[in-house]
């Protein structure tokens, strides 16, 4: 068959520098006629623009792969890569949820009315509790960071395993692992995606989080206070990171007497087994639940 070699061949790619190594066959009597093996590496690419995705991710990154891929056209070249790649940057943002601004402003005044069913809701959780909740979700809204080092392979199945996912910023870090499962025919970006990321704070954030009962008083290794983990669903085009959020509300009922941290009075329903009139607590449990379903 026919080869190519290709050494260090460079090229801009969105403004990007990019170079290339590796070798290109052809068979017209194998099954898949062109195979590529080779390495690839691009400075200071803009993922967000170049995938349409800087809703949620800004900056500038390297990628660095070592890939094998065969097939009988471009696109199946694509969709068949296989191998290694190394995702690092040392500036960027992620934006958690996008409409946070105003929401968080809305739970802000949520709960800091003093009337009515959500007043009552900051009654019960102390103006403590409320004020660290509502300055904790502003926090969590989006991560400047100053180093991203993000580990994938994908292997025989298709899979883009993430085997190490580390974002750290100056309070707050997320650090785990995870997959997107491979589905045939649809693009890698909508493909369905499973992680589950933890997250560690220093300084005011860890504060925060320690008096939620949020942060344990252990460092990890880069000297952030361990925090709790979470899930993130959806896909690398639109991932869900409002689950970010969901200690919060599970907080919110069990700091509130009824829903799970303290006790209601018991009445004699209870005994007699008899359907218990819908108490006081169980709206504000709804409410606690249905503020965060807002973001």
């Amino acid at each position: 068959g026919d080869s190519l070699d290709l050494q260090n061949v460079t090229a801009e790619i969105m403004g990007a520098p990019s170079s290339i190594n590796g070798k290109i066959t052809f068979d017209k009597n194998r099954q898949q006629a062109y195979d590529f093996n080779g390495n690839l590496d691009i400075e200071q690419f803009p993922i967000g623009k170049a995938f349409d995705i800087s809703g949620w991710i800004q900056g500038l990154f390297t990628i660095d792969s070592d890939f094998s891929t065969a097939g009988n056209n471009p696109d199946a070249l694509l969709d068949n890569i296989k191998g290694s790649l190394k995702l690092t940057s040392d500036e960027g943002k992620l934006h958690f949820f996008e409409q946070g601004a105003g929401m968080v402003g809305s739970l802000t005044g949520l709960l800091n009315s003093g009337t009515g069913l959500l007043g009552n809701l900051t009654s019960k959780l102390g103006g403590g509790h409320a004020e660290t909740i509502t300055q904790l979700t502003q926090f969590l809204q989006n991560l400047s960071f100053f180093k991203l080092d993000i580990d994938i392979e994908r292997g025989d199945n298709l899979d883009l395993n993430f085997n190490n996912i580390e974002i750290m910023g100056e309070l707050k870090s997320l650090s785990g692992k995870g997959k997107v499962s491979y589905q045939d025919g649809v693009p890698i970006g909508n493909q369905p995606m499973d992680l589950t990321l933890q997250i560690a704070a220093k300084g005011q954030v860890a504060q925060l989080l320690g008096k939620l009962g949020l942060a344990s008083k252990e460092k990890d290794d880069n000297g952030y206070f361990i925090g709790y983990s979470f899930p993130v669903k959806g896909s690398l085009t639109d991932p869900d990171f409002k689950t970010i959020l969901e200690p919060l509300t599970k907080r919110i009922t069990n700091l509130i007497p009824g829903l799970g941290g303290g006790n209601d009075n018991k009445d004699d329903s209870e005994k007699t087994g008899e359907e218990k009139p819908a108490k006081p607590s169980d709206a504000l449990k709804d409410a606690a639940e249905g503020i965060f379903k807002l973001f």
